[in-house]
């Protein structure tokens, strides 16, 4: 797995989970936890239309408040992932500043108050993502760094708030995985074991805090090949959403190396779903050419072939996703030609 997809999925831990928690430390007023909670639930079911209402409600309601704008990029991050649509940088750039901005404001009246540390860090978590996808690694560690500051403050004022638990073993682990050749360095001390007791420790607590937590543990068991304990998870994730597109992604990569064709039925479920939305073929084209390399590992060559010649096929691409999908073209290009041989000898 290459460095920018690792931090991908260290900042994709932000994007989806933490900003729209609904957990056992809920926001004290209500009308705003009823509502945070709303956008979560709407979020996860990728109704993002319904999501981004109600979080445009939250900042005509609470101007002050840096919640609205921090679930707005949130929704607009996890929509243009969802459906492989370009980012607007712009606008989500604008809204985390404003996130973060009114958070310092609240900090400014508390420096030790719980919540406008979260936000705070949060705000920093997802900045942290856009620097990794614009590969830009230094930032994304700087950015990753400033969020934990402000975690770490969280557990000075709630040694109990185990979204910053969640949040600090996330990133110690991610950042010790990705830099675990220069561990001999000052200043790059390997923490994965530090970060999966923090996330360990915060699973055991209420029922959201442990969802939220063992979706980091999955992305760890993954890059550990602890594959059965990743399969676990991802079951658990299905069972209570099954019609969540990330979900299914999640149980096919947990499978893909041990159970090939169990793998197969998700990723072809998965193409069935973004064909039947008005899609752009980003993650249709994906999701075929994981396919094609499964059927490839089975020595099924026509059905290689077949998907191949159907991706190739594809015309009128938009500008982005033929730049992001070059090189997976060029591969799918690949794996065509060696079916074709290989098929030839049989």
């Amino acid at each position: 797995m290459q460095v920018t997809e690792l931090l991908v999925r260290f900042s994709l831990l932000f994007i989806l989970f933490f900003p729209p928690l609904c957990f056992s430390q809920s926001y004290p007023e209500r009308g705003i936890d009823s509502l945070w909670k709303d956008v979560n639930h709407n979020l996860v079911l990728q109704d993002y239309e319904s999501a981004v209402r109600t979080a445009r409600l939250i900042k005509e309601k609470y101007p002050d408040f840096p919640l609205g704008s921090m679930l707005c990029a949130t929704i607009e991050i996890s929509k243009s992932y969802d459906l492989g649509t370009g980012y607007n940088s712009g606008l989500i750039d604008s809204l985390l500043n404003i996130s973060f901005l009114l958070s310092e404001a609240m900090l400014e009246k508390n420096t030790m108050e719980v919540w406008a540390n979260f936000f705070a860090g949060a705000s920093l978590g997802l900045k942290a993502y856009f620097s990794a996808v614009q590969k830009d690694l230094v930032n994304a560690f700087v950015d990753g760094y400033s969020a934990l500051q402000y975690f770490d403050k969280c557990l000075q004022a709630d040694a109990f708030f185990y979204e910053a638990k969640i949040a600090i073993g996330t990133y110690l682990y991610w950042k010790s995985a990705k830099t675990s050749d220069l561990s001999w360095l000052p200043f790059f001390n390997d923490n994965r074991l530090a970060g999966i007791e923090l996330l360990k420790s915060a699973s055991d607590s209420a029922s959201y805090n442990k969802f939220f937590a063992r979706y980091s543990l999955f992305w760890i068991h993954l890059n550990e090949k602890n594959f059965e304990e990743a399969a676990k998870i991802s079951n658990e994730f299905l069972k209570e959403y099954p019609g969540n597109r990330l979900f299914k992604y999640t149980a096919a990569k947990a499978v893909k190396d041990k159970n090939p064709e169990e793998a197969l039925v998700y990723f072809e479920e998965l193409v069935e779903d973004y064909r039947a939305m008005n899609n752009n073929h980003y993650k249709e084209i994906v999701y075929l050419h994981n396919s094609a390399q499964l059927y490839h590992r089975l020595m099924i060559y026509d059905k290689v072939i077949e998907y191949c010649d159907y991706i190739l096929g594809i015309g009128r691409l938009s500008d982005y996703v033929e730049s992001n999908l070059e090189e997976r073209l060029v591969r799918v290009e690949k794996l065509r030609n060696d079916a074709l041989r290989l098929s030839s000898k049989n």
